[in-house]
């Protein structure tokens, strides 16, 4: 029975290179990561399987999450909706499009992915830019050598001197 819905952002599964294992066609691709990922990814993986496995309860066979393993041994997990699922297909169809254009689920982990960005920039620049940064905030100049300051610490410095 083929799904009222077809999804815009979602891709079907495809057979990889000297797979042996079961047929998945029927299953679109929700979300997959490799086991070394980054944290964006792996944030978006346990978010659409988290939420995506509330969509689907009762329905074992329609969202499933089968790990492969390929010749190299790279490991890859995924999160798949069966084509009949249309309820399914549309949740995921929408967080396919969000992390398209937002790159990130999460809420919290966007603002935790914020926050390193910044408190990698902070550790990157060179003494004299922190000082001029706390000068610019009406910090103290001697918080400039620090390289560990709190994430809010270092928001507040960037965002204040911006």
């Amino acid at each position: 029975m083929e799904a009222a819905y077809v999804p815009r952002y979602l891709k079907r599964w495809v057979e990889q290179v000297n797979y042996e294992g079961d047929d998945f066609s029927e299953y679109y691709v929700a979300a997959w990561r490799y086991f070394r990922c980054s944290p964006v990814e792996r944030s978006n993986f346990a978010y659409v399987k988290e939420h995506l496995a509330d969509c689907g309860l009762g329905a074992e066979t329609l969202i499933i999450n089968p790990v492969f393993t390929d010749a190299v041994m790279s490991c890859r997990y995924y999160v798949m909706v069966h084509q009949s699922f249309d309820r399914g297909l549309r949740m995921a169809d929408m967080f396919a499009e969000r992390i398209r254009r937002k790159g990130v689920l999460d809420p919290d982990a966007e603002k935790q992915i914020d926050a390193e960005a910044v408190a990698l920039t902070w550790r990157k620049s060179q003494l004299h830019t922190r000082v001029s940064l706390c000068q610019e905030a009406g910090v103290s100049p001697f918080v400039a050598r620090h390289d560990t300051l709190t994430h809010a610490d270092i928001i507040q410095l960037m965002s204040e001197a911006s």
